[in-house]
């Protein structure tokens, strides 16, 4: 829907994608529209077309990227800050990153606690039993400024009326998170 409404479409021609976590709808869709090279990667590949890659320490070299595509990914990331940092570092400069996740626009600081440990713990805590955290709007936000990112948040409710929003499935507590890397140092 995002994608559709802000032509996010126009970022994958012609430009090298890489994809984490690639969704099953997305992917056919994003090779539709012949991006030069198109990588997607998971810790745990689904299949032999997914490489397994450790966003933590991701096998490409610096600026290698164009777009990076990584939706609900980095609240199961133990070291979400060094994956986001190795998110900037494969980016090229002008480069995008859609970095969907869920977060909460009423805590100030990330809530996670290493004695959340089992999986029926963060089902309570976390609300799913993969997640390592529950992400503030501020800290997460706080975070990828910190990584050098400049953000272009786009507010749900600029885009989606409620009858529109219902009708995609889109979560209106979630607002795009989108971030530059700067084209200049």
């Amino acid at each position: 829907m995002f994608f559709d409404e802000l032509n996010l479409w126009s970022l994958i021609t012609n430009n090298e994608v890489i994809h984490f976590a690639p969704e099953k709808n997305l992917s056919p869709k994003i090779e539709e529209y012949s991006p030069s090279k198109y990588v997607k990667g998971d810790l745990y590949p689904a299949n032999d077309t997914i490489q397994k890659i450790d966003l933590t320490n991701i096998p490409y070299e610096d600026e290698t990227f164009g777009l990076f595509l990584c939706n609900h990914v980095l609240e199961h990331v133990p070291d979400y800050k060094k994956a986001m940092q190795e998110i900037f570092r494969v980016l090229r400069p002008g480069g995008t990153a859609i970095l969907q996740t869920p977060y909460s626009k009423l805590l100030k600081n990330n809530f996670e606690d290493e004695g959340i440990n089992t999986d029926e713990l963060r089902l309570i805590f976390y609300g799913q039993e993969d997640h390592a955290r529950y992400f503030s709007e501020t800290q997460f936000l706080q975070s990828l400024m910190e990584c050098g990112f400049e953000l272009q948040i786009v507010k749900h409710s600029d885009l989606f009326d409620a009858d529109k929003a219902t009708y995609y499935g889109v979560n209106k507590n979630e607002d795009l998170i989108r971030v530059l890397k700067p084209s200049t140092k």
